[in-house]
């Protein structure tokens, strides 16, 4: 199986959890501070809770695994 986009499934939402929080605090440093970064980064607990409202798609590698959302 190579990478594909599929439809968002309930078991996804904490590790896309995870890749918001990542991302925030890779690549935001330029931009703000530390304390600004974590605050927007601890946001991702938040997410779940928007993640299990709605649909949405996943791209997922090789082992179906989100890769980003």
């Amino acid at each position: 199986m190579s990478n594909r986009v599929r439809r968002l499934e309930p078991g996804d939402h904490d590790a896309l959890a995870e890749i918001y929080r990542l991302a925030v605090l890779h690549s935001t440093a330029e931009h703000y501070s530390d304390p600004q970064q974590r605050a927007w980064a601890e946001q991702s607990t938040g997410l779940l809770a928007l993640l299990s409202q709605g649909q949405g798609f996943v791209s997922c590698n090789a082992e179906d695994q989100p890769q980003a959302f």
